[in-house]
Parts: C-alpha cells; structure tokens; sequence
C-alpha cells in the first residue's frame, strides 16, 4: 500500500503471515506525518509490530516520521544504505541515534540482499550496488567528478511474489537512474513507484521503456494552481497518484495483482495478468 502522505513516501508491505514492513516514511515539512497518517494506517490494519524499517535515502521528507513510530511500534530493525549515515545529514544521524538508544539495530544492506517473505514471496535490495564509486561518471575533460547525490544513491528494492513484481526507487534520479538500468536487465514490472515524486528530471522514457510497467504509482501532493501534473511517459501504463486516490493498495492474487484506490474517485477496481 502506498500511503497518501502528500510530498513525501509511506510504503506498506504486509503478507498473510502478519509480517509488516515499511518502506519510508516522511512528509515534507511535517514530521507529525507518523504519527496523524502513517500510526492510524497501521492501526487501522491492526498493525502493532513492524519487522523492519527500510529508509531509502537522508531526505527528511522519507525518513522524518520514524521518531513517532518509535514511540507507537515496535520495530525489529532498520534498514539502510551505507550512504545513509554522513556527517553532513546531522539530522539522518540522529533519527538512527534514537533507534539505537531503544535498541533497535540497523542494518546496512546493499544490492544482492534479499528475504523471505510469507509463501513464495520475497524482498530484493536492487541498488546501491557495492563498490560502485560515490561519484558520477569521470573523464579526461572532467577529472574530478562531484560526489552522488543522496537521490541518486536511493535504497531500491524489488517486491516479488507468483511471477509478479512491484518496483520501489525513493527519490532514484538521472545517475542513479543510469546505474540501475546499466546494472540489470529489462523486465517487465508489474507495478513501478514513480522515483522521485514523478519529477519530470527523474522519470525518463530510457527509464519506463526499461521497466515497461502496467501500473505506475506516484506518491505525491497537488500540483499549484493553475499547474499539471508532469506527464508520466510510461507508455501503455496507468497512472496512479496518490493526492488523487488516496492511498493505492496493491493486491496480490494466486496468478494476478488486484489494485484499488482508498477515494471512490479512482477508476474502477482493475486486476490484470501477463499473457
């Protein structure tokens, strides 16, 4: 489920055994998010224990809500990029401080790492890669490449189950973006997080041609006035923002994914399946 926390990301990944996992949680400007949106979700869902935590990048707006859910869950770990912790992100810092001071570990992970989940299903770490550089790409006329960007280095996982596939990015832009289309094949996914909120700079046509999704789901707050959402150009996709649907829950079925949307203003409830 991809929870409606406006300009920030929630994600929600439970399975019939009861395991809990998020992936993110914050809002820009508004650290309240965890605990007037994200604790009354998981309560709702009758959620108490979460297993883990994965923050994808030091962005408040993905990361900000966690002290209140250290308050209202228990959490068995947090999970995290080697990039996330830098002295230049104090505030990234001391959000894994108080997780530490409770007792929660924190576990660095990377591309290759994977778990179990209930049946057939499991979680894939699909970026950062390790010992790729903290630094774009160089050459003779540009010898000293400036570091990453913490956008670029977002934690990317892979949620699969019954030869279906969802994609999440965080905030994946232009060289993240290259590093994991170089690094793995296309495939088809079944549903894909848009990177970056849907901004126009992170959500390339290179990028959707190799992912070629039928959803793609975008975690987002109104446009201004007067003003349109980018164009997602996700060829023969649906898609799905979260300011419009509310929160958008992903489904999954013995051979298929069944999507719907909290507001009844969403399309029609829809389920689909490969040929």
């Amino acid at each position: 489920e991809v929870l409606a926390v406006g300009h920030g990301l929630s994600v929600l990944i439970h399975d019939a055994d009861g395991t809990a996992i998020l992936y993110d949680c914050g809002r820009m400007g508004s650290p309240w998010v965890g605990r007037r949106i994200i604790a009354p979700a998981l309560w709702e869902r009758r959620i108490r224990h979460l297993a883990a935590v994965f923050l994808s990048h030091p962005d408040a707006d993905h990361y900000n809500g966690l002290p209140d859910l250290l308050e209202r869950f228990r959490i068995g770990e947090i999970r995290v990029s080697a990039q996330f912790s830098h002295p230049s992100n104090p505030g990234a810092a001391a959000v894994l401080d108080q997780a530490r001071a409770r007792g929660i570990p924190i576990q660095v992970v990377e591309a290759g790492d994977q778990w179990a989940l209930a049946g057939s299903a499991q979680l894939r770490v699909l970026a950062p890669v390790k010992g790729q550089p903290n630094s774009s790409t160089t050459s003779p006329s540009r010898p000293s490449a400036p570091p990453l960007q913490d956008n670029d280095q977002s934690l990317v996982l892979a949620l699969e189950s019954n030869e279906r596939a969802v994609l999440m990015t965080g905030d994946l832009e232009q060289e993240g973006l290259a590093r994991l289309i170089t690094t793995h094949e296309p495939r088809r996914w079944d549903a894909v997080l848009a990177p970056h909120h849907g901004g126009k700079k992170s959500n390339p046509l290179i990028f959707y041609r190799w992912c070629n999704p039928k959803w793609v789901l975008v975690s987002q707050r109104p446009p201004n006035a007067g003003r349109s959402p980018v164009t997602i150009p996700a060829e023969q996709a649906t898609v799905l923002r979260t300011w419009q649907s509310g929160a958008i829950r992903l489904l999954w079925r013995s051979t298929d994914l069944e999507l719907s949307g909290w507001r009844d203003s969403l399309p029609t409830r829809a389920s689909w399946s490969w040929p």
